[in-house]
C-alpha cells in the first residue's frame, strides 16, 4: 500500500485577548475534522498572543488546506 508523502504549512498570526480562544478552537476542531496534525505555540502578552502553527498530513491534504486557512484569516482581519 503506497501512502501519499507527508507534508507540512507553517504560519505565524496574532490574535486579540478576546479572539484567541476562538481562533485556537477553531484551528483544533478544523483539524480533528480533517486527519489534520496540529502542533501551536503560544507567546501569551497581556492583550495579544502571537502563535506559531504547524499543521501537518498527506500532501493532498495540505494543499486542500491552505485556501480554506488563508480565507478563514482574511475574513478575520476584515472582521476586526
Amino acid at each position: 500500500m503506497e501512502t501519499s508523502p507527508k507534508a507540512q504549512y507553517k504560519f505565524t498570526f496574532t490574535a486579540g485577548l478576546l479572539l484567541r480562544g476562538t481562533i485556537v478552537r477553531d484551528l483544533e476542531r478544523f483539524c480533528f475534522e480533517n486527519d489534520l496534525e496540529l502542533d501551536l505555540r503560544e507567546s501569551k502578552g497581556w492583550l495579544e498572543s502571537q502563535y506559531l502553527v504547524k499543521i501537518s498530513g498527506t500532501n493532498d491534504s495540505i494543499t486542500k488546506t491552505v485556501p480554506i486557512l488563508t480565507r478563514y484569516f482574511n475574513a478575520l482581519q476584515q472582521a476586526t
